[in-house]
């Protein structure tokens, strides 16, 4: 009962060989990254482009003569109090 297995390895020469893995594998990952990247940017600059505009700035200046180093200030200054309060 000793059986032997034989493995017989067919093989065309007319056939084509297709072309190898990394070839296709790096031209198909280029192909995907720019087309995710096209569509991406595309939505974003449409997004960004769709939304109002917006222009607005706000400021508030404060300015007041110094007082000498050595010296307090005893009164408060009536218009710098009603700034401040706004």
């Amino acid at each position: 009962m000793n059986q032997t297995r034989k493995i017989e390895y067919i093989t065309h020469p007319d056939t084509p060989t297709p072309p190898s893995h990394q070839e296709t594998g790096r031209f198909s990952r280029i192909r995907i990254f720019l087309t995710v990247f096209i569509i991406a940017f595309a939505m974003g600059l449409i997004i960004n482009f769709s939304r109002p505009e917006v222009y607005q700035a706000q400021a508030t200046l404060l300015t007041s003569a110094p007082t000498a180093v050595d010296q307090q200030s005893l009164e408060a200054d009536i218009q710098h109090v009603t700034i401040q309060q706004q």
